[in-house]
C-alpha cells in the first residue's frame, strides 16, 4: 500500500434527528490513515478538496428525512464531492496518490438483479452516500471504492464535485429520449433546473423554456443561456393558467391558442404538485413529463388529461452510467459549470454556508466547501508578481519581493491551487520565479540599499499575506480570464508598492 502523510485533524459536518448542525471529528482519523489502518482491498483514501451541498442536505438537517430515508443518529452530510488520493489499498491498480478524483457516491453490491443488468442504481443493497445511515462527503478524509472515483485529469475540484449534479442531468437528458430540435419546458430554476438547462442546450433543445416562482433565479437562468426564454410562477394560479403563459413564453409571446407550439418534452426538476400539473397542461398530444424533482410521497395529478393526450410521466432514480459522459463534457467545454458557483466557504465555514444554502434569499446556487478558503490558480499570483517588480527599481528590494512572492508562488501551487503541477509545464512555471530570484539576487547590494530594512520587509510580509487573501477571493468570485487578471494586477501592484515605499 502506497500513501501520503497527512498531519490535519480529519473533520466532517454533522446533523441528527434534533436537527441540529455541527461540526467534529470524523473517521478515518489522521492515526489510522498515517498508519494504513481501515484501508480496505480495493479502497482508496481520498482527501476531499471540494463539496457542493445539495438541496437533500439541507431537507436532512431541517426534516430529518426524504421519504423512508430518515436520520436516526449522528450522520454526516455531503455527496457531491472531488479531492486528491492519498493513500491506495490493496488491489487497487488503476489510481495512485496524487490523481485527482471526483467521487461516484455510491457502493453497490454486484449481485442483485440491476447490478447485473447493467442499471446499478436499482441495486436494492446500495450504501449510497449521505443517505442514512450511510455518512456521506462532507469530511477532509473519506475511505471509498476506488471503482467508484472517476479521474478528472486537470479539471478543477470544484467542477469535480459538480459532476454528480451533472449526472443527475445526463440521467435525465438519456431517459426521456429528447432529441435535437425538441421543444423543450424546464420546470424549476434550481440547481438542478439550471444543470439540467445547460445540458439540454447542448443536446440540441429549442426552443427552451424555464419556469420558477424567483425573478432572480430566472434572471441567473438567463445569463447561463441567453436564448432559453422564461416564465414566472404566480402563486395561486390553476395548473392550467401556468400552462398558458408557459406556452405563450415559449412562443416568444405570441399566445397560446390551437395552433401555438407546445413542448413535446418537461422536464420537471421541482418535485411540487403544482409544476408537476402545470407541466402535464403544457406538453403537447404525445408528450412526456420527465420527473426529475424528489416530491411528496402522494399526489393529486389530472389524470384524464394524461390519459386524454396520451401524455407519459415518467420518473428516474439517482443515475448510472453517467460520470465518464460527464467528464467529457466538462473536458471539452460542452458544459460550463463554473458560473453556477455563486458562493464559496471553507469546511470551516460549513455552518454559515448551511445557512447560506437553506435561504431562497441569498440567491445562492451552488455553493461548495472546499479544503481552503483560497484557490487561485498559479498565472494569478506569477503575473502579478512581474507586474509588482515592474514599479521597484532597486535590485536588492526586487529580488527580496521576488523571493517572497516565489514561496508564496510553490505554496499556493503546491497546497491551494485547483490545477496540477506535476507535468513539464507546471515544473517550468516553478523554475522560472525560482531562477529569476537567483539572478537578481546575484547582482543586488542590499548594505547600499536605503530602502532595504528587515522592518521594512517584515512589515511587507504582513501586508503581502493580507493581500494574497484578497487575491484569492478576487479569483475565486471573478475567475481567472485575462481581463479580470489585468484589473487585479493593476490593484494589487499599487498596493504593493505604497507598502514598499509609502
Amino acid at each position: 500500500m502506497s500513501s501520503a502523510t497527512v498531519t490535519k485533524t480529519n473533520i466532517g459536518v454533522y446533523t441528527n434527528p434534533k436537527h441540529d448542525l455541527w461540526i467534529a471529528e470524523s473517521n478515518p482519523t489522521v492515526e489510522d490513515i498515517n498508519a494504513g489502518k481501515g484501508l480496505k482491498a480495493g479502497e482508496v483514501t481520498i482527501e476531499v478538496r471540494s463539496t457542493g451541498i445539495c438541496g437533500s442536505d439541507v431537507h436532512f438537517w431541517h426534516a430529518g428525512c426524504i421519504g423512508p430515508m430518515i436520520v436516526t443518529g449522528d450522520h454526516v452530510l455531503g455527496h457531491e464531492s472531488a479531492g486528491q488520493i492519498l493513500a491506495v489499498g490493496p488491489d487497487v491498480t488503476h489510481l495512485k496518490v496524487g490523481d485527482r478524483v471526483a467521487v461516484e457516491p455510491n457502493v453497490i453490491c454486484n449481485a442483485c438483479e440491476p447490478c447485473l443488468t447493467g442499471r446499478y442504481n436499482g441495486c436494492v443493497n446500495v450504501a449510497f452516500l449521505s443517505t442514512p445511515p450511510v455518512d456521506g462527503l462532507l469530511r477532509r478524509y473519506v475511505n471509498h471504492p476506488a471503482v467508484w472515483c472517476h479521474k478528472i485529469g486537470d479539471m478543477s475540484y470544484e467542477d469535480g464535485a459538480m459532476l454528480e449534479p451533472l449526472s443527475v442531468s445526463l440521467a435525465a437528458i438519456e431517459r426521456s429520449g429528447l432529441r435535437l430540435g425538441d421543444p423543450l419546458l424546464i420546470t424549476g430554476a434550481g440547481p438542478i433546473g439550471l444543470i439540467t438547462l445547460l445540458s439540454a442546450r447542448a443536446a440540441g433543445a429549442c426552443p427552451i423554456v424555464i419556469t420558477d416562482i424567483d425573478e432572480g433565479r430566472l434572471a441567473f437562468a438567463k445569463s447561463l443561456v441567453p436564448e432559453a426564454r422564461t416564465y414566472k410562477v404566480e402563486i395561486g394560479k390553476s395548473a392550467e393558467e401556468c400552462a398558458d403563459g408557459i406556452l405563450n413564453a415559449l412562443n416568444d409571446g405570441q399566445g397560446s391558442g390551437p395552433d401555438a407550439l407546445r413542448p413535446k418534452l418537461a422536464m420537471e426538476c421541482t418535485g411540487v404538485e403544482s409544476s408537476v400539473n402545470s407541466a402535464i397542461w403544457s406538453v403537447q398530444f404525445g408528450g412526456k413529463v420527465f420527473v426529475i424533482g424528489v416530491g411528496k410521497n402522494e399526489m393529486t395529478i389530472p389524470f384524464m388529461r394524461l390519459s386524454t393526450q396520451e401524455i407519459d410521466l415518467q420518473y428516474q432514480y439517482r443515475y448510472c452510467n453517467t460520470w465518464p459522459r460527464a467528464i467529457r463534457l466538462v473536458q471539452n467545454g460542452v458544459i460550463d459549470l463554473r458560473k453556477l458557483v455563486t458562493h464559496r466557504y471553507s469546511i470551516e465555514d460549513a455552518l454559515k454556508a448551511f445557512e447560506t444554502a437553506a435561504n431562497p434569499k441569498t440567491g445562492a446556487i451552488k455553493h461548495p466547501l472546499d479544503r481552503c478558503r483560497i484557490t487561485p490558480q498559479l498565472p494569478s499570483i506569477l503575473i502579478w508578481a512581474s507586474a509588482s517588480l515592474k514599479r521597484v527599481h532597486c535590485p536588492s528590494c526586487q529580488s527580496t519581493i521576488f523571493s517572497v512572492f516565489c514561496c508564496v508562488h510553490a505554496v499556493f501551487a503546491l497546497c491551494f491551487n485547483a490545477r496540477p503541477i506535476l507535468n513539464m509545464k507546471g515544473i517550468l512555471f516553478l523554475l522560472a520565479p525560482l531562477v529569476g530570484a537567483a539572478v537578481l539576487g546575484s547582482t543586488s547590494q542590499s548594505d547600499n540599499c536605503p530602502g532595504y530594512r528587515a522592518s521594512n520587509m517584515k512589515q511587507l510580509g504582513q501586508k503581502l499575506t493580507a493581500d494574497l487573501d484578497l487575491a484569492g477571493d478576487a479569483c475565486n468570485t471573478y475567475g481567472t480570464d485575462l481581463p479580470n487578471l489585468k484589473l487585479l494586477v493593476e490593484a494589487q501592484t499599487g498596493i504593493l508598492y505604497s507598502h514598499t515605499y509609502g
